[in-house]
């Protein structure tokens, strides 16, 4: 669905206060910097606090560069190891073709804990397909199974995570990713159910092991970049850039509301502040995260800096076992006792902002699913809190409609209160700038997860599919009658978070209108900016030959001023042709553009002209595109 491109109205600047709902939330206690017990790249060696043992003679446990031997081969994946990370400790077996007897491979790590009442470890990770053994709860050290475990003599180990199902699991899809693990809750857990007698002092050890009989990248593990730090009570800047870690809000205990943030490039207090809002499965530490570090991080994706907050709106659940209660969707997390989710989401980054860095008065909002929900009516409450927002996939709206209660409608409702000072303002709703996404195969009346009455199929439709669209022409309708200006399956893919993220950043003007954008392929560039006649498009191009796309524009009919600005994006294909370079035609001021080859795009293609004519009664040149043919082309492919 396209966005609703209607303009906004800005209330003048307010004195910030803090939100609240049925409790007051206090101001953020002093922060201090973080304590990094331990940290090793592996990029220098294994030191002495490290122990090897090769059980099995095939076993092989080794640091090793995973992209220099060709194991690591996303492009990805190996970013990451490019940005300094070159060197990670491996396990696997030597034999290649695998055999039916596995080989079992540790490393064990001693360290000094002192100091620390909690903690959090992280580290990356990287899978080649194994066969994940789960180890025992209890075990002693040379036990064959897949994962960490945790031990305070070095001979009676506890299981912290296995290699498999939800705790390590990636099913070898040749990427790496970050698991972060409280690992104060962990030996709390162990101590309960085992009475270990672990705890934060200078005689705990961990192990990493790994069971199987193939090389990688068949079978085997990888990690890297491991970290044991102090648990962030709330946000700090001293975490490692691209990195998701918890925080809470000074107020809430740690089984309660809990965030996770990402700080990427140089901040500073311009910085946008990008929500992802999970949906009801309700994991903030897997897919939607890897995906969207995977793209931040891609020098292609033009971003040089960017704040990332991901709430979990869940309740008394260990991070990566959740199970979310359907209220937050609504606005309303617990109606007698606690803060409102966008009440919590707002103090969030109003802590984050509080540091020096992000803008926490627009923010860019995303959310999938039940979050496509939260985020929706989070705008129908908050619109002078938003920048931008898409709504992804939900399984219902709130129709622009006072006469249809919350959390349906605008109406206020008695049974899903408001928190606090909250107030729906249908006109500012419809002057936001939203998004509608779903995918075209989203058709489906008996989903699992999808809220089904008859009052509420009768005012939105049967499906997701259906709801967006009666949403999106809700909002249309409603806003012209104020007088206003007017995927595949229920699931997402890495290729539609460029064109996410742009709508979110777009800079957007309430006077912008359409204009025409007409292709021409062409074998010698035009020198004139501006023409009358379009050029001849090229019937054939030859595998070899290099041509150029021409992107040429016209203000639209009875337009009296040109066109000033413009931001285009082109797809093609990367099997017929790859871009060689481009230019910005007559918008050569802050001119921008990024080719990304991997994805067949040129993205970002931005500028401005100072001609105060461009387009009117002519066609003005935007951009060149030179670009080589991989393939004979006709005029089928243009």
């Amino acid at each position: 669905m396209d966005e609703y491109p209607a303009g906004r109205t800005v209330r003048p600047p307010q004195k910030k206060v803090r939100h609240n709902n049925t409790a007051l939330v206090q101001s953020l206690e002093p922060r201090c910097l973080l304590t990094t017990a331990f940290y090793e790249s592996f990029e220098g060696g294994l030191g002495s606090e490290w122990t090897i043992q090769e059980v099995d003679s095939e076993a092989r446990v080794s640091i090793r560069n995973l992209v220099g031997e060709g194991v690591v081969a996303n492009t990805a994946a190996q970013q990451f190891s490019q940005n300094g990370n070159s060197k990670s400790l491996a396990f696997d077996s030597t034999r290649a073709s695998g055999d039916s007897t596995k080989d079992l491979g540790i490393a064990i790590l001693e360290i000094d804990l002192t100091g620390l009442t909690d903690a959090v470890m992280t580290f990356q990770h990287f899978e080649g397909g194994d066969n994940n053994d789960p180890l025992p709860d209890q075990h002693v050290t040379q036990t064959a199974g897949d994962g960490v475990a945790i031990s305070r003599d070095g001979t009676n180990w506890f299981r912290l995570k296995d290699l498999s199902g939800a705790d390590i699991n990636r099913g070898g899809d040749g990427l790496w990713q970050l698991f972060e693990f409280a690992l104060g809750r962990e030996i709390d857990r162990i101590n309960t159910d085992f009475s270990a007698g672990l705890a934060f002092n200078d005689d705990l050890a961990l192990k990493f092991s790994q069971w199987d009989d193939r090389s990688l990248p068949f079978n085997g593990w990888a990690i890297d970049e491991l970290r044991i730090e102090d648990e962030a009570e709330t946000f700090t800047l001293d975490r490692p850039r691209g990195v998701y870690h918890r925080f809470n809000l000074a107020t809430e205990d740690d089984d309660d509301y809990f965030f996770r943030a990402a700080v990427y490039g140089t901040p500073d207090g311009n910085t946008p502040i990008f929500v992802e809002v999970h949906g009801s499965s309700g994991d903030t530490s897997m897919g939607r995260m890897r995906r969207l570090n995977r793209f931040v991080s891609n020098p292609a994706s033009g971003i040089n800096s960017l704040i990332v907050v991901a709430p979990a709106f869940v309740e008394n659940v260990e991070p990566g076992r959740f199970s979310t209660p359907g209220r937050f969707n609504t606005l309303a997390w617990n109606t007698t006792n606690d803060a409102a989710a966008d009440v919590a989401l707002l103090n969030s980054v109003e802590d984050i902002a509080a540091t020096g860095i992000g803008n926490a008065d627009q923010l860019l909002l995303w959310g999938f699913s039940a979050g496509g929900q939260f985020v929706g009516r989070f705008a129908a409450a908050h619109p002078y809190h938003t920048a931008a927002t898409v709504v992804g996939g939900p399984a219902s709206q709130i129709l622009p409609n006072p006469e249809i209660p919350y959390p349906y409608g605008t109406a206020v409702s008695g049974t899903a209160p408001l928190p606090t000072g909250v107030e729906l303002n249908t006109d500012q709703f419809l002057r936001s700038r939203i998004m509608y996404w779903v995918g075209q195969d989203d058709d489906d009346p008996n989903h699992s997860q999808l809220s089904r009455s008859p009052r509420i199929d009768s005012i939105q439709g049967i499906h997701r599919l259906e709801r967006s669209v009666t949403q999106y022409h809700a909002m249309h309708e409603a806003a012209a009658a104020r007088g206003l200006n007017e995927r595949d399956g229920h699931g997402f893919g890495d290729d539609d978070l460029p064109g996410i993220y742009e709508f979110l950043t777009r800079q957007h003007d309430p006077g912008e209108t359409s204009v025409r954008v007409h292709t021409s392929v062409v074998a010698t560039k035009s020198t004139q900016m501006q023409q009358r006649f379009l050029p001849q498009n090229i019937r054939h191009v030859n595998a070899g030959d290099e041509f150029t796309v021409e992107l040429w524009i016209e203000a639209p009919a009875n337009q009296q001023h040109g066109v000033k600005s413009g931001s285009l994006e082109l797809f093609f294909d990367t099997d017929v042709a790859d871009v060689l370079s481009f230019n910005n035609g007559a918008f050569t001021t802050s001119a921008t553009g990024v080719v990304d080859e991997t994805a067949g795009r040129v993205r970002l293609l931005r500028g401005t002209t100072t001609a105060t004519d461009a387009g009117i009664g002519n066609y003005v040149l935007f951009s060149q595109i030179q670009m080589k043919a991989n393939a004979a082309i006709s005029g089928d492919h243009r």
